[in-house]
């Protein structure tokens, strides 16, 4: 018989359980149970370190290719910075290589916003698929005095060989919204932007359409004679900052950055800011029209005159600082000169002189005139003029309009500089010495023909009227070193004294020259037109203490023998008569020592130095010389001698004498070639040294410093509108360097100081320093200055 034993299912599982029960503890499954757990979360923690690992390597590789591009637009490197731009978007890609060939890049120069510091590193957000990557950068820029700080969002995006800087997928920025605004003022302001920045852009639509119902309609009526409708599009590639144009019945569409192309505000700080960029470009146009402004010609004064009208409606783009008025003070020319863009019909950015002057000038305007009055007639009759002169003149005469009554008050251009001063320009003192203790004296026309006399005061930035005279002033010279002034007039010479205000008409004067016998006792030399006969001329000498005696007439006039001149240390005088083919010798006294008549050029006779006296044969063009102690002649020099690094050929050498006590044998040489000065060079006539200053073509003058150190030519050329343009160049011989101005009429008190007139403004200047100081002058048509000094 079998030993099996029967049993059931449940029986033999039980027997079997019951079995491992015996063979395998519980705490035996919890203890693989737990092994296996750390054992995954080994696996799963080193997946996650491997992951960590892998993405802070890659976010360090994005960091690093941002700051590799960064330093390579900061530091002009556009080759390097192409490299690293995607190319994947050639409009993109172009208009970033324009931004960063400009030096704009993460700049907004346009906007007049200035970028403080660098940009923060925020937020580095890589994609899934490990291939592109967002940095938040966060931007502080400064805009009219206040700072503010934009959020800005780059890509990256995986290249071949590195990470690129690439424009955002469609993605970033969802559908396109619309937003059709309300008819506001006669404009209907339609928005087309991208779903990203759509609660932004619908937050500035709100702001913008309460700016454009607050613009008020000068002219008295609709802004167009229809209603139309703008249709603004947001672009999500476009870092261009157009304007909105506006004409009678037409405005243009526009577009314009979406707010991430620029940077996302934080505050509301960064929100006005982008709040007045986008108001400005859409409704500047539009506010120059209610004024009266016609679209599209002189597009820069129409550009000013809006955004001054934006500005007073509380909107603060594009406003002047104390720095721009300063710019615009030392601008050249008048206003035709300063604003020669004018013309264009496209706006200007504000960081053009073109935009600052335009801008300076629609505020003096309605600061100097009611305002309703000058705004209509601002933008009205400018196609009617020749030029913006023309224009600002017809704006100036304004007496009455729409019923206003305007005072007597004319804006002018002194006013117009008067009025930059005010708003806080050039009222610095930053000179590099001390103020001259001399006075700045200069001639002014008036209305009725006559011309009055002002001085500057430097303590309070003003002048003070100190003399009228009935005539036109031609010429004023400071009289050595006292407060004396000779003054050539339309029709006579006048001597003028601060302390005394005494003046003494001298009438039918042919020529003059101002001089000094002593430091008590000025002399004024004049010829007047002969009597017997006409081809001599007569010579007087004036003592112009004389002319402080009221019944004294004629100023002590005593008749000498020439045209005087000094030699450099005082001690004689040569007088020169051509008329009568005579030189005279005399001693300080004008005892004679000896007269000859054997000088063949006497208009080329000069002092060489204190006991020596040349002058130029024109037959064998050399240069002779005598000495006071007697008359005989000896050859001084032949060109020839001279080694000159130009042959002279035909050419002719005209010498100036330029002694001065710490260099007493120094001349400064001319050649001409024909009647046109090319060269220019000194020459110390006892070590024979030549030095080559420049070759200056049509030198009309040639002069030195009072202490000697600048030679000083006033250069001539022709310029392309058909006419001479000239300047002041000063040779400094010390640093052996010519300093060149715009030409002035120079009035040197020393080699520290120097002023130099035009017609609409004084500049004061420290060569050696190159310093320049502009001095608003205090009316139109001011013809000279000089020096006024103290006693």
């Amino acid at each position: 018989m079998s030993d099996f034993e029967w049993q059931t299912e449940e029986e033999w599982q039980e027997e079997i359980t019951g079995s491992a029960e015996t063979k395998r503890p519980w705490w035996s499954w919890l203890l693989l149970v737990i092994t296996f757990v750390v054992i995954g979360g080994v696996v799963v923690w080193q997946l996650n370190s491997r992951v960590r690992t892998t993405v802070e390597a890659v976010e360090e590789d994005i960091i690093a290719s941002y700051e590799l591009f960064y330093r390579a637009v900061e530091d002009g490197d556009t080759e390097l910075a192409f490299t690293l731009l995607s190319g994947s978007n050639s409009d993109w890609t172009k208009q970033e290589q324009a931004r960063i060939t400009a030096g704009n890049w993460l700049r907004w120069p346009e906007l007049g916003w200035q970028l403080v510091g660098e940009p923060e590193i925020g937020e580095v957000e890589i994609g899934s698929d490990l291939r592109s990557a967002e940095i938040t950068l966060a931007l502080l820029y400064e805009f009219n005095g206040t700072r503010f700080t934009l959020q800005r969002t780059l890509t990256f995006r995986q290249g071949t060989t590195h990470w690129l800087y690439a424009p955002p997928a469609p993605e970033f920025w969802g559908e396109q919204k619309t937003l059709e605004g309300d008819v506001t003022n006669g404009l209907q302001l339609n928005f087309f932007y991208p779903e990203h920045d759509a609660e932004l852009i619908e937050t500035l639509h709100l702001d913008i359409n309460r700016t454009l119902a607050k613009i008020p309609s000068f002219s008295g009526n609709d802004l167009f004679n229809i209603s139309p409708t703008a249709t603004v599009f947001f672009g999500t590639q476009s870092l261009h900052f157009p304007y909105l144009r506006a004409t009678a019945d037409t405005v243009d569409s526009i577009t314009l950055p979406s707010p991430s192309n620029i940077g996302l505000p934080i505050n509301n700080s960064g929100y006005q800011a982008l709040l007045a960029t986008y108001t400005t470009h859409l409704l500047t146009f539009p506010a120059a029209a209610q004024a009266g402004y016609a679209c599209c010609n002189h597009a820069v004064f129409g550009q000013a005159l809006g955004e001054h009208l934006l500005t007073a409606h509380g909107v603060s783009m594009s406003q002047l600082t104390a720095q721009d008025y300063t710019r615009v003070l030392q601008g050249n020319g008048g206003f035709n000169d300063r604003l020669l863009g004018w013309e264009s019909a496209e706006p200007t950015p504000p960081t053009t002189d073109e935009w600052r002057t335009a801008r300076a000038l629609v505020e003096y305007l309605h600061e100097a005139i009611p305002i309703h009055a000058v705004s209509l007639h601002m933008g009205k009759n400018l196609r009617d003029v020749a030029s913006f002169d023309e224009w600002f003149q017809h704006v100036a005469q304004i007496k009455m309009l729409s019923s206003v009554m305007l005072d007597d008050s004319e804006p002018s251009f002194a006013g117009f500089q008067a009025f930059l001063i005010e708003r806080g320009a050039a009222m610095v003192d930053d000179s590099p010495y001390a103020l001259p203790a001399a006075q700045p004296v200069v001639a002014c026309l008036k209305a009725d023909g006559g011309s009055r006399l002002y001085g500057y005061d430097f303590a309070t930035y003003s002048w003070d009227a100190l003399w009228e005279s009935a005539e036109r002033i031609e010429n004023i010279t400071t009289l050595g070193s006292t407060d004396a002034l000779w003054i050539e007039q339309a029709t006579s010479l006048a001597v003028w004294r601060k302390a005394s205000s005494v003046t003494q008409p001298i009438a039918n004067v042919l020529d003059f020259s101002a001089d000094w016998q002593t430091p008590d006792t000025p002399l004024v030399f004049v010829r007047q037109p002969p009597s017997d006969d006409p081809e001599i001329d007569n010579f007087y000498w004036l003592d112009l203490n004389q002319c402080e005696i009221e019944e004294q007439t004629d100023c002590g006039m005593t008749a000498i023998n020439g045209i005087p001149r000094w030699a450099p240390d005082r001690e004689h005088l040569l007088f020169i008569d051509s008329s009568r083919n005579q030189l005279t010798l005399t001693d300080s006294n004008r005892n004679v020592l000896y007269v000859r008549a054997d000088i063949p050029d006497l208009d080329s006779v000069l002092w060489i130095d204190d006991t020596h006296y040349s002058w130029r044969n024109p037959i064998d063009d050399a240069h002779y010389r005598s000495s006071i102690d007697n008359s005989e002649i000896e050859q001084w020099f032949t060109v020839s001698d001279l080694g000159l690094p130009t042959p002279l050929s035909e050419q002719r050498l005209y010498i100036y004498p330029a002694g001065r006590a710490n260099d007493p044998y120094l001349l400064i040489m001319q050649i001409f070639e024909g009647d046109v000065p090319q060269h220019l060079f000194s020459y110390n006539h006892v070590t024979g040294e030549t030095h080559y200053l420049d070759a200056l073509s049509y030198n009309e003058y040639v002069g030195l410093s009072p202490e000697g150190r600048y030679v000083l030519a006033v250069r001539a050329r022709p310029s392309t509108v058909m006419r001479l343009s000239t300047s002041l160049n000063l040779f400094d011989r010390v640093n052996d360097t010519f300093y060149s101005y715009t030409y002035g009429e120079p009035a040197a008190l020393s080699d520290d100081w120097l002023l130099l007139s035009q017609s609409n403004r004084l500049r004061l200047i420290a060569p050696s320093e190159r310093y320049e100081r502009l001095i608003p002058l205090p009316a139109d048509n001011c013809t000279d200055a000089a020096w006024l000094l103290e006693q």
